[in-house]
C-alpha cells in the first residue's frame, strides 16, 4: 500500500512528513523531491475534503438533533461553527427536520 492509500484509507496525514513544502528550505528539492511533494500535497488536499464531507454530514445530523431538543438556528450555528445559512441549507435539504 502506498502513502497516499494509506492516508486515504485511514484518514491520517501522519504518514508524511510534517512539512512537504518547498519554502523555507535551506536547499532546493532535488530531483524527484518535487514530484513526491506534488503527490503529498494533492494527497493532503483529498484527505482534508475527505475529512470535511464527513465532518459536514455529521454537523447536519447533530444540528438535526439539536433542533429537536429546540434549540435555535443560531445556537446550533454558533456551535457548529457554521453560518445561519448554512444551518438553514441543511434544514432545506433535510426537509425541514430542523427547526426555524
Amino acid at each position: 500500500m502506498t502513502a497516499r492509500e494509506q492516508a486515504l484509507a485511514t484518514l491520517d496525514a501522519d504518514v508524511f512528513d510534517a512539512a512537504t513544502s518547498p519554502r523555507g528550505r535551506r536547499r532546493a528539492p532535488r530531483p524527484g523531491e518535487v514530484g513526491q511533494g506534488l503527490e503529498e500535497a494533492g494527497t493532503r488536499l483529498a484527505l482534508a475534503r475527505r475529512l470535511a464531507a464527513h465532518a459536514a454530514l455529521d454537523l447536519a445530523d447533530w444540528a438535526r438533533e439539536a433542533a429537536g431538543e429546540g434549540m435555535s438556528v443560531s445556537e446550533i450555528a454558533r456551535r457548529a461553527g457554521v453560518s445561519r445559512q448554512t444551518v438553514y441549507d441543511w434544514r432545506r435539504a433535510e426537509g425541514s427536520h430542523l427547526a426555524p
